[in-house]
């Protein structure tokens, strides 16, 4: 069995490494999270609707969001919700309304 010694300043390297490792994770699950919420104009633009409209889905319910102070915020999980709670089946194969 062979035993190799890690030096200091190869240690140094490899902490340094591992943490630049986690730092650069972090940052990505912060961006991940970031673009799991809309603002009301990106949500607005999304789902193809007015402000009254957005904020008729707000006061009756229909759509969860967070608000801050006057900001509207929505999350991608809370509009994939939306859209399945609102899905229609497919029509019939050879329908012709």
């Amino acid at each position: 069995m062979n035993v190799e010694l890690m030096t200091e300043d190869h240690y140094k390297v490899l902490v340094s490494k591992i943490d630049s490792l986690a730092r650069a994770m972090a940052t990505a699950d912060l961006k991940r999270d970031a673009e799991r919420l809309l603002d009301s104009a990106s949500f607005e633009k999304l789902m193809g609707v007015s402000k009254p409209t957005a904020q008729a889905w707000r006061d009756e319910g229909l759509i969860a969001f967070s608000q801050v102070g006057h900001k509207i915020y929505y999350r991608m999980e809370d509009i994939e919700a939306f859209l399945k709670a609102h899905k229609n089946p497919a029509f019939k194969k050879g329908y012709k309304g």
